[in-house]
């Protein structure tokens, strides 16, 4: 029977339902989040090794499982709650999980991908048996617990099978596996009539994701800043730490926790931006690693003449990236931004992108000082063109201005 003892139903509940106020992460989702630092920092490596166009697709191509692990287990946890100690031990279980599909990542392009394969359907297995669990033990949210179990069995079998074949076809069965499961998620949602309604956190935990690959451009100062000495590797430094601080600003002044309560509570409409939100964060992700990779190659291309063509496209267009990627995410959330400021970012976006085809005739600090006044110019004007619609919070600080939540009428019937 469903949602006997026997199934679990009681042992497994949806998450924050019984919650008037919002959720945050927990301290073991923090440290989870915590082991996605050497997958990060193994793939930017991959890129600093191998900024040619083919290593640019094999490091998204690699992005993608790593990001579709994390985000596959850590919308479970945001759906559903267990007793302290099953959790704790199911999230152990995971850590050490992405321990391995971080550890065989380097591995993957010397083509010994098994201990990164063998991680990440570790990983999948785990994630669907969870679905059945749930599926077979709660009442609520059984249809979308289906369609998820489905789908994740199908794509878990494809990378089982994919050990069978040779590279590189093993390599594309993964991409047909990837892409089947991610339409899958969309399909299972837009297509169920009633949802589970969790006190969903996904929002705060794609922001903390994103202090992550931030970190990433610190890494990039601090370890290019020891190779090379004296006023030029400063300026670099100092270029560096100003275009980090301007992409946390220009991600963050919008940031907004509603987006994934609205959806689960309001139509269509909701639902659709809510995975417009979601997903297009795996470009924001992307985009900062690649500009972090291409700013700790500036500080050994300073010593030369010019920005070198990799340099220039890892950090030109990973900074043109996010600007499209976290204006995308914006768009999606409650909190629309106007249509001057789509248009600076726009603007901004274009000549970054002429500075990475041209701006190999610069002197190369004169190019990443260009770089970072185009960025600081985009984030003063944006400020400065807001301001007048902010209204101060409780510790004096500025925030958005936001359109009145609407009110909670269900979801569309179908």
């Amino acid at each position: 029977m469903r949602g006997s003892s026997f199934l679990g139903g009681g042992f497994v509940r949806i998450a924050g339902s019984a919650e008037r106020g919002g959720r945050h992460a927990s301290w073991l989702e923090l440290f989870f989040d915590l082991v996605f630092v050497v997958a990060v920092g193994n793939l930017g490596r991959l890129l600093l090794e191998n900024p040619s166009p083919g290593g640019v697709l094999t490091f998204l191509g690699l992005f993608v499982p790593v990001w579709w692990a994390w985000i596959g287990i850590s919308y479970w946890v945001d759906q559903f709650e267990l007793p302290e100690v099953a959790g704790r031990l199911l999230m152990f279980g995971q850590l050490v999980l992405s321990l391995g599909l971080a550890v065989g990542l380097p591995r993957v392009v010397e083509g010994e991908p098994a201990l990164f394969a063998g991680s990440y359907i570790g990983m999948r297995l785990t994630l669907t048996l969870l679905y059945l669990w749930s599926w077979l033990a709660l009442p609520e949210g059984q249809e979308l617990d289906a369609k998820y179990t489905l789908s994740f069995a199908l794509g878990t079998t494809l990378w089982i099978m994919s050990l069978l074949l040779p590279l590189p076809e093993r390599y594309v069965v993964w991409g047909v596996a990837l892409a089947l499961e991610i339409a899958a998620t969309i399909w299972a949602y837009v297509s169920t009539r009633e949802l589970p309604r969790q006190v969903s956190h996904m929002d705060e935990r794609f922001g903390l994701f994103t202090i992550i690959v931030l970190g990433e451009s610190v890494l990039a100062v601090a370890t290019g800043g020891e190779h090379v000495q004296g006023w030029p590797s400063a300026v670099v430094a100092a270029c560096g730490l100003t275009l980090a601080f301007a992409v946390w600003w220009l991600y963050f002044d919008y940031a907004d926790d509603s987006v994934i309560n609205r959806a689960i509570r309001g139509g269509t409409r909701a639902l659709f931006l809510s995975f417009v939100y979601g997903y297009t964060h795996l470009l924001v992700f992307a985009s900062i690693v690649a500009a972090s990779i291409g700013l700790e190659r500036a500080f050994e291309d300073v010593t030369h003449a010019h920005l070198g063509g990799p340099t220039r496209l890892l950090l030109c267009g990973g900074l043109a990236l996010f600007l499209a990627a976290v204006s995308v995410v914006q768009w999606a959330g409650p909190c629309r931004l106007p249509g001057r400021i789509l248009g600076v970012r726009a603007l901004t976006g274009g000549l970054v992108m002429l500075l990475a085809v041209l701006g190999g005739e610069l002197p190369a600090l004169a190019a990443l000082l260009l770089l970072t006044i185009l960025i600081l110019a985009l984030v003063v004007y944006e400020h400065l063109s807001l301001r007048e619609e902010r209204a101060p919070d409780a510790g004096g600080d500025a925030a958005p201005a936001r359109p009145p939540a609407p009110a909670d009428a269900g979801r569309e019937m179908r």
